[in-house]
């Protein structure tokens, strides 16, 4: 059984609720179904800073749509989690948060530092994304349950619009949350 309530996931995202809106719930379960399936696809134990950077990653990865209510969120989403480190003097994982959430919509594979952690979070977001149908290996069986226990509540809907949207209004750079 999943973690449903992880301190850190949780204040981090209740500060947030008025932005969120009425997609706090879709976009909370989305942050743990990332959260627990890069745990999963995760070939090396995380060590306990490498958990915290991954819950605050998971949580502020996608946060700059809702805040910044832009489709171009990389950096916002970057600044609101160096912004809590800051505030929570946990410095020392910035630069960990700072891959994870800036790499997560790499087309290719990561390569560098964390290489494991960093590739496994690309992956589960992808994963996520897909409604499950892109696994990198995983059964089936895991990401079922893991969406039972935090439905899509439209998240993917929600953010396909988006996206669809800034798209039409940007067509010289329709994706801008793409890196090579």
């Amino acid at each position: 059984m999943a973690n449903k309530s992880i301190p850190r996931i949780e204040g981090i995202l209740q500060f947030y609720t008025p932005a969120l809106g009425a997609d706090y719930n879709a976009y909370r379960n989305h942050v743990y179904r990332v959260y627990h399936l890069t745990l999963l696809l995760n070939t090396e134990e995380p060590t306990p800073e490498e958990q915290a950077a991954l819950a605050i990653a998971a949580a502020f990865h996608d946060l700059g749509i809702w805040s910044n209510h832009t489709m171009d969120y990389l950096q916002p989403s970057t600044d609101l989690a160096k912004a809590y480190l800051s505030e929570n003097h946990s410095d020392i994982l910035t630069p960990l948060v700072h891959d994870l959430i800036v790499t997560h919509h790499k087309i290719s594979s990561y390569q560098g530092a964390n290489q494991s952690l960093i590739e496994a979070f690309r992956k589960a977001d992808l994963m996520d994304l897909s409604f499950g149908t892109i696994r990198h290996g995983l059964p089936r069986s895991r990401y079922i349950h893991l969406r039972e226990e935090f439905p899509f509540l439209n998240f993917q809907k929600t953010v396909f619009k988006k996206i669809m949207r800034y798209a039409i209004g940007h067509l010289n750079r329709p994706f801008p949350m793409l890196k090579r």
